[in-house]
């Protein structure tokens, strides 16, 4: 089995699965309610479950190897990172518990040779220079949002005829009752 099965299956925590839904929603002003993506998208959450979960929001993604990318490239932001695997710390561990082994991070801008991201449930922003990119991330998954379809305006509304003013008044409140 390759890399992409691998990553695929490794889990990420609740707590970072829905900071980082709710980091990319906030970046494109989409209302997030992690209770609902949660009770959606219950635990385990791995890549597929991300995929799955930022397509149910209206993203569309793209994958992008770090090793595919020249030095001079153009990275579109936001971008989603997997972090390599950190190893699990027993130092205060009584028994065996799950890790996060695959950390996500947002990448929020890249120029000039720089990359500024955040690492999941972290408002620290880090900078590396993107030569560093593959030393510190296995992936990238690159975002794009859908445009909503919005839904055909109706003939009969009267607000939509050229000219049209509001008049000022209770008028408007009678045919409410």
């Amino acid at each position: 089995m390759g890399d992409g099965g691998q990553s695929s299956a490794k889990m990420f925590s609740s707590a970072d699965f829905l900071w980082l839904l709710g980091s990319v929603c906030t970046l494109f002003r989409i209302p997030f309610d992690a209770r609902l993506v949660e009770n959606r998208f219950p635990p385990p959450q791995t890549r597929a479950t991300l995929e799955t979960a930022l397509k149910a929001l209206g993203f569309r993604y793209g994958h992008q190897a770090i090793a595919d990318l020249s030095a001079t490239f153009t990275l579109p932001v936001p971008a989603i990172a997997f972090e390599h695997s950190r190893p699990a710390s027993n130092e205060q561990a009584v028994e065996p518990a799950p890790v996060s082994t695959h950390g996500l991070a947002l990448i929020v801008k890249a120029d000039m040779g720089r990359i500024l991201y955040f690492r999941a449930g972290s408002e620290q922003p880090h900078t590396i220079q993107a030569s560093e990119l593959s030393a510190h991330f296995s992936g990238l998954l690159l975002l794009a949002r859908d445009e909503a379809v919005k839904p055909p305006a109706s003939v009969d509304d009267p607000e939509l005829t050229p000219g049209f003013q509001h008049k000022f008044g209770l008028g408007w409140f009678v045919p409410e009752l």
